[in-house]
């Protein structure tokens, strides 16, 4: 039996193979992918590139962005310069889990589709082991002093 984890499952990769996944009572196997990904966006705790592109890990959280919002990205997480001595630019492929990229650019090219997000979300869940632990906005979990305060200042 193979078990996912629950980035995995929320965010659709996976259908679960019992039970489901409500959000806002609405079952997410009812919602189209593009509408689930345009409104939610994990936000793991480990540094996770998908293989692919620079642009299309910067972009993930927001498949609809325009290059000039990836590059704006790229610069606030200060990965711009890096990207544009690559030999394809922001079209380099990262390889499997960003294996062509340092440890630091993995961070940067992972935080530009952070920063636009979680910041301005109407609802943060910070999940632990399976679990719901906190919830809020990004004020409010700040505040709270708990798991994402933590994980704040770890990633600073």
């Amino acid at each position: 039996m193979t078990v996912h984890g629950t980035k995995e499952l929320i965010s659709r990769f996976y259908d679960p193979v019992e039970g489901r996944i409500l959000v806002d009572g609405q079952d997410i196997r009812h919602v189209t992918l593009e509408s689930l990904r345009h409104n939610i966006s994990p936000v793991l705790q480990d540094t996770f590139l998908f293989n692919g592109s620079i642009a299309e890990n910067i972009g993930y959280a927001r498949p609809d962005a325009t290059r000039e919002e990836i590059e704006k990205a790229a610069k606030a997480a200060n990965i711009h310069e890096d990207i544009m001595h690559m030999p394809n630019g922001y079209e380099t492929q990262v390889g499997e889990r960003g294996l062509r990229l340092s440890g630091g650019q993995k961070q940067r090219v992972a935080i530009a589709h952070r920063l636009s997000t979680i910041m301005n979300a109407d609802l943060i869940l910070v999940i632990s082991e399976g679990e719901i632990v906190e919830r809020g906005t990004h004020a409010e979990l700040m505040e709270l002093k708990g798991y994402y305060y933590r994980m704040q200042l770890a990633g600073q």
